[in-house]
């Protein structure tokens, strides 16, 4: 991996045997997307924040994959070098207890399985954000109502159930707990508008998570529609 300026997508899923990043990694400028879940195992460095010191050089970052590996952290000095960062997943991560400090580039982001308690307040400095998902997410109990001032949100999936960001069931007789909420705003024809997917309390979340310009609301679940 010696020369790896023209280089544009890793993928290293599941290699075990992988035990650490090359020190030039850095050196991929032109990198967009990186995959390194579930290399938990073999690449011990990323219990740390060594692995992501070596990729703060790839500053054409779009996608990166930090599923069921040893990170916790995003280090604020190497999120800023991230700046076209759209898509991050760090789901799996048992020991993830706080909301991580992403680049306000995020587009997509994926938080399954970890244990995040709280949807901070500053969740509104990312207006960027089209899709969060956290699914398995079974001590999240705080949620902002900045929520509700996300205007390029399309997707929002908070469950205390599910595993994965594949993992999404819908509403159905086999998921009572499940409901979801659409939202919708604005000119009929512009059809702005997004979508709740949760097995929360229904009160709570959606005096969190309810746009105060919602012009209409459909709510779901199994055995009743209104």
């Amino acid at each position: 991996m010696g020369r790896l300026i023209n280089l544009e997508e890793l993928d290293l899923d599941e290699c075990e045997s992988l035990l650490k990043l090359t020190s030039t990694i850095g050196n991929a400028t032109k990198l967009k997307r990186c995959i390194l879940s579930g290399c938990s195992t073999g690449l011990k460095e990323l219990s740390g924040f060594s692995s992501l010191e070596k990729l703060s050089g790839c500053s054409s970052l779009k996608t990166l994959n930090l599923s069921w590996t040893g990170i916790w952290e995003v280090p604020s000095p190497i999120r800023f070098n991230w700046s076209r960062l759209n898509k991050l997943d760090m789901s799996g991560r048992r020991n993830l207890k706080e909301f991580p400090n992403v680049p306000d580039s995020i587009v997509e982001l994926v938080l399954c399985k970890t244990s995040i308690e709280e949807i901070p307040p500053w969740i509104e400095n990312l207006s960027r954000l089209r899709k969060l998902i956290m699914y398995g997410c079974e001590k999240l109990r705080k949620i902002s109502r900045n929520v509700s001032k996300l205007e390029n949100l399309e997707f929002l999936g908070l469950r205390n159930s599910g595993e994965s960001e594949d993992d999404d069931v819908g509403v159905n007789e086999d998921h009572p707990d499940i409901f979801e909420a659409v939202f919708k705003w604005g000119d009929p024809d512009l059809k702005r508008g997004w979508i709740l997917l949760s097995d929360l309390e229904v009160d709570y979340i959606l005096s969190r998570c309810l746009p105060a310009k919602a012009l209409s609301l459909c709510l779901r679940s199994y055995g009743f529609r209104n």
